[in-house]
């Protein structure tokens, strides 16, 4: 028996796994060799000597197995007849199932996971330039920003619901990048430090773009990046003199 199709992530279970398999991210091709040497029933008998058990189309072999069993032992005529074998079909079927290993509530609920690092290092990045300047950002605005930062989640979930999860977060991004942006530049009335801060969020939500995207190397990224943005701010604020500031 082969089976092949258009699919990335096939899942296959039963009680037989492939003999020959080959999955290449796009399409995906599996043989199995099944004998009656290695099932619980043989290829023709004479007579009722076994009676297969059926198993309704809504049944999951996987997950199902207690009930085919109970199945298999209630039913009146082979539960103690002479010369009746009750053999569960459930213990030898064996196939493919076509399963989606992400879809975009799951990238949702992985990219929520990553918002400490996009609001932190915004909240970071209007603090250094509050002391750049010289000049208090108030707490109002602090809170306006971050309430920013968390509607794009909001927009991210809605939008994807309709057209993807892809284009969902390149328009989700660029509106929350556009908004904060244009108030950087209505607080601090100068667009230096506005292109600052929409470049710093669209670095941000680029990696984060990548590490959702990236299902094998998602924590090799986020660590390298973590580290690498670590190393970027001690370098930038090596020659701040924070007591300085804090009088």
């Amino acid at each position: 028996m082969s089976v092949a199709g258009p699919w990335p992530s096939p899942s296959f279970n039963g009680a037989f796994l492939p003999t020959k398999r080959e999955v290449n991210g796009k399409n995906f091709q599996a043989s199995w060799t099944v004998t009656d040497f290695n099932r619980n029933f043989p290829q023709h008998w004479d007579g009722p000597s076994y009676q297969l058990q059926y198993v309704p189309q809504s049944v999951d072999y996987e997950y199902d197995r207690v009930y085919l069993e109970e199945k298999a032992y209630s039913t009146p005529s082979m539960s103690g007849a002479p010369g009746y074998n009750s053999v569960n079909i459930g213990d030898s079927v064996f196939g493919v199932k076509l399963i989606e290993v992400v879809d975009h509530y799951d990238k949702s609920t992985r990219s929520i996971k990553y918002a400490f690092l996009i609001i932190g290092l915004s909240f970071l990045a209007f603090f250094l330039m509050e002391v750049v300047r010289g000049r208090p950002i108030h707490v109002l605005q602090y809170l306006l920003v971050g309430f920013a930062l968390v509607v794009f989640y909001t927009l991210l979930l809605s939008l994807s619901e309709h057209i993807g999860f892809n284009p969902a977060y390149i328009i989700s991004a660029l509106a929350t990048i556009s908004l904060i942006t244009l108030y950087t530049k209505a607080i601090c009335h100068e667009w230096k430090y506005a292109q600052i801060v929409g470049g710093i969020l669209a670095v941000l939500y680029a990696l984060v773009f990548v590490i959702l995207q990236s299902e094998d190397y998602a924590l090799l990224i986020g660590s390298l990046a973590v580290f690498s943005i670590l190393g970027i701010l001690m370098y930038t604020t090596r020659k701040i003199d924070w007591y300085e500031v804090k009088r």
